[in-house]
């Protein structure tokens, strides 16, 4: 499983500025009957160092302008600090557009911005970071040495030997966090700052119910896959449907593909 590892950086330097043009649809396709293309001019950027970042609702704009010997974010057409680099696909916007998120590097210290405010420097920070769903909290994986761990609302989670990567997820209401952690060579899911049952590995992250209420995810020991739901154990599987575990809508029942033998089967 691929965990934590430094950031490559935007190259600084030399480029050509192109008018970047943001549409509704591709320009070489036809607008289905009722629509329309919309193209709105935001300005240069910097083709070499882009990195695009578009809020959920579509009304927010953010990327890296390069400036020479220095780069900075620019939202919604309003330029942010100055930094040596930022984080290479680590630029990140809220649901609403209302709050911005980057790795940047400045005098060799490695740091997250957020919402224009620097944190604590570290030796290397996970990318991206992720806003809960109203935008309201933020978490990301960062390393000090050998260990690493989750900054969940600027406070440092339990240190491990690495983190899942893509594992970092907030529940629905934003009150909960879950991600993968290593110790050693057994894996856990961490819930809310507590560490589960280690296992051989756990599948590509948790999950929660609708109501935020219930988690789940899937594991495996010596061959054998299991799933895990709010801690209760299901019997040995041979194989279980990637991505395949999900909450019924009323968050009562859970359902996933999985192989006993030869057969699957949908429980």
């Amino acid at each position: 499983m691929l965990v934590l590892r430094r950031t490559k950086w935007i190259a600084i330097g030399p480029a050509a500025m192109i008018g970047l043009t943001v549409m509704a649809l591709a320009q070489s396709m036809t607008p289905p009957v009722g629509y329309k293309v919309d193209a709105t001019r935001l300005g240069p950027v910097d083709k070499k160092g882009l990195s695009p970042a578009v809020s959920r609702d579509g009304d927010h704009f953010a990327y890296a302008r390069d400036l020479g010997q220095t780069t900075c974010v620019v939202v919604d057409g309003q330029a942010g600090t100055e930094y040596d680099g930022i984080g290479l696909g680590s630029l990140v916007l809220s649901s609403d557009g209302k709050h911005v998120a980057y790795e940047a590097v400045k005098d060799r210290k490695t740091f997250m911005v957020v919402d224009g405010q620097a944190g604590p420097p570290y030796d290397g920070i996970g990318s991206p970071p992720v806003f809960s769903l109203d935008g309201k909290r933020i978490a990301y994986m960062a390393g000090l040495g050998a260990k690493q761990f989750v900054v969940v609302d600027g406070r440092e989670g339990p240190r491990y030997d690495g983190i899942g990567a893509n594992s970092l997820l907030f529940s629905p209401d934003g009150r909960r966090v879950a991600y993968n952690a290593q110790t050693g060579e057994k894996w856990s899911v961490v819930v809310d700052g507590r560490t589960g049952q280690a296992y051989d590995g756990t599948g590509g992250g948790a999950i929660f119910s609708p109501d935020s209420r219930r988690v789940a995810y899937a594991a495996f020991n010596a061959g054998k896959w299991l799933v895990v739901v709010d801690g209760q154990v299901s019997p040995e599987l041979d194989e279980i449907g990637k991505g395949d575990l999900s909450f019924s809508p009323d968050s009562t029942r859970i359902a996933y593909a999985a192989r006993r033998g030869k057969k699957w089967r949908k429980l």
